[in-house]
């Protein structure tokens, strides 16, 4: 899935200085999520994506998808 986001950054000419700010995160919070080094929470998600314009069916990598029962949300494995 960070694959994906940074496939989708790249294509829209955006560093992921650019990204993190229309979001409303941190440059090392995009790195990590885009390195696969951390797990994104649904919100995070929607902003990520949102800030791209895109669709979560954009990004979405079924594989690492899974239910954080401890939380009752779905984190996505990036």
């Amino acid at each position: 899935m960070g694959e994906n986001i940074r496939k989708l950054r790249t294509a829209q000419g955006w560093e992921q200085e650019q990204l993190a700010q229309i979001a409303g995160f941190t440059t090392a919070n995009i790195r990590s999520v885009e390195a696969g080094k951390y797990a994104v929470n649904i919100d995070m998600l929607n902003k990520i994506v949102g800030a791209l314009g895109a669709e979560l069916k954009m990004i979405e990598d079924r594989k690492s998808t899974r239910l954080n029962s401890s939380h009752d949300q779905i984190t996505y494995a990036v």
